[in-house]
């Protein structure tokens, strides 16, 4: 059992320095295993709306080959979208076809998963409001008479989403040091034109304007028709989920008009082909000066060959260039508020690495209280707004959670783990569970343990979904 084919492949550059990050986005749209569909929330029974409640899954290390292929998370990645979760997986840096290497701090690689659970955030709050719903002909992330400050129609409040921040392996490290969930959405509530948490904004919007235009092969079910039992075993994938995909790369934003990262890289570049043709010996300099000043003589050509037989048509498709480009300018003159508004923001963390190991992938990130061996006493981090700090004390302690692991991981023993464990529920404020799955490693390839964790994290989504009713 495994992800099928994603509903959308695609890019967005990643808060610590634009790095681009290779991503898939998994709709379910309403199945009959989606808890909480009502067919009153949709507002065309042919065009059912996806709930807004979505998940983040993490990967293994990459420079050991973990990537968003990995089987372990395909399986859980497959059982949420059973359960009607939107499903969003990506490659940090250094793996699969994320630019960059992986670093020893793990510092970037936590701006990664930021990056990439404001993206989800943003689609999800979009997806469940009539905001998502506009003609594709307008500009995202426009500003019109339509829409509210708070990026909603006039007279209705955006949706109260859910979020599902989890991990696996290294992933679970990542994990287990973000901030908290209010420090994550409040880089993406307003962010100034150009930057790259507006860069990501914009693509999120673009992809809700085009989820919102799918159509589903299913037809809505209604809640009466659906069974009130639960099976322990995890439910098969919706059949419609591998028939649509759409593939997006590039940026949302001219490059003309980004800020920072973005531009130190393009300077970089002109002055590394500036200095690679310097360079040359003086024979290979002087035949590309003829070439250079050929094309030139080729191109003043051509250009009075263009005037002599009258260019209007030129000259009519040059000023509707200009009129679009001063249309996205001003429609990015001031960035337009957007309340996201989480509902629940749960945490899942399967075969989690404590110290020394963890401390070794990622030194950087010593000092949260949530990591055991981190060496920190409260909340850690730091608090310079850049998002790496954990201001409120553990995120695991604060928010309904799940730990899962095997009691024959070589990389932790269980015996740590239970001991870590036991500690995050004593002063958890939430409600915190933990398992430990007989005769499971740490690649959950042991006979039988990989069902044992579905089932683990099938009960779980069912009490999640009680506790947040």
């Amino acid at each position: 059992m495994g992800l099928p084919k994603p509903t959308f492949a695609f890019t967005i550059p990643s808060l610590h320095d634009d790095t681009p990050l290779d991503c898939h986005l998994y709709i379910p749209f309403n199945s009959a295993h989606d808890d909480d569909y009502d067919d009153d929330d949709a507002d065309h029974p042919s065009h059912p709306k996806p709930r807004p409640k979505g998940a983040v899954l993490a990967h293994p290390y990459a420079p050991l080959g973990g990537s968003y292929d990995d089987a372990v998370i395909s399986s859980i990645g497959s059982t949420l979208l059973a359960h009607g979760w939107t499903v969003g997986t990506f490659n940090f840096r250094g793996a699969g076809a994320s630019k960059r290497k992986t670093t020893w701090s793990g510092r970037a690689e936590l701006e990664d998963y930021i990056s990439y659970a404001g993206f989800l955030a943003v689609f999800l709050t979009l997806l469940g409001s009539s905001d998502s719903s506009r003609t594709s002909s307008a500009r995202p992330d426009s500003d019109d008479d339509s829409s509210s400050s708070s990026g909603s129609p006039r007279g209705r409040s955006p949706p109260r989403i859910r979020l599902l921040l989890g991990g696996y392996s290294y992933g679970s490290l990542i994990v287990s040091h973000l901030p908290a969930p209010t420090s994550i959405t409040t880089r993406f509530t307003s962010p100034e034109p150009g930057t790259t948490a507006s860069e990501i904004r914009l693509r999120a919007r673009h992809l809700a304007h085009e989820a919102a235009a799918l159509t589903p092969r299913a037809s809505p079910v209604k809640k009466k028709q659906k069974k009130t039992t639960h099976s322990s075993a995890p439910p098969p994938p919706p059949p419609y989920a591998q028939t649509l995909s759409i593939s997006m790369g590039g940026e949302e934003t001219p490059s003309s008009e980004r800020q920072s990262h973005g531009r130190t890289r393009r300077i970089s570049r002109e002055s590394h082909h500036r200095v690679s043709i310097d360079s040359l010996p003086g024979k290979l300099r002087e035949i590309s000066g003829r070439r250079k000043r050929r094309s030139t003589t080729t191109t003043t050509t051509t250009r009075r060959q263009q005037r002599e037989h009258g260019s209007e048509a030129m000259t009519r498709e040059k000023e509707e260039d200009e009129d679009e480009e001063e249309g996205h300018k001003e429609g990015q003159q001031a960035p337009l508020h957007l309340h996201i508004d989480v509902a629940q923001t749960a945490f899942l963390l399967v075969s989690p690495l404590l110290a020394p190991l963890s401390v070794a992938l990622a030194f950087g990130l010593r000092g949260s209280r949530s990591q055991p061996g981190g060496g920190g006493s409260g909340g850690g981090g730091s608090s310079n707004g850049s998002g790496n700090g954990s201001g409120n004390g553990s995120v695991l302690e604060n928010h309904p959670a799940l730990i899962v692991y095997g009691d024959q991981d070589f990389f932790t023993s269980a015996k740590r783990l239970d001991q870590w464990t036991a500690r995050l529920q004593h002063d958890s404020h939430a409600v915190l569970q933990s398992r430990t799955v007989a005769g499971a490693g740490h690649f959950w390839a042991e006979q039988g343990v990989i069902m044992t964790l579905l089932s683990s994290i099938t009960a779980w989504l069912v009490g999640l979904d009680e506790y947040t009713e």
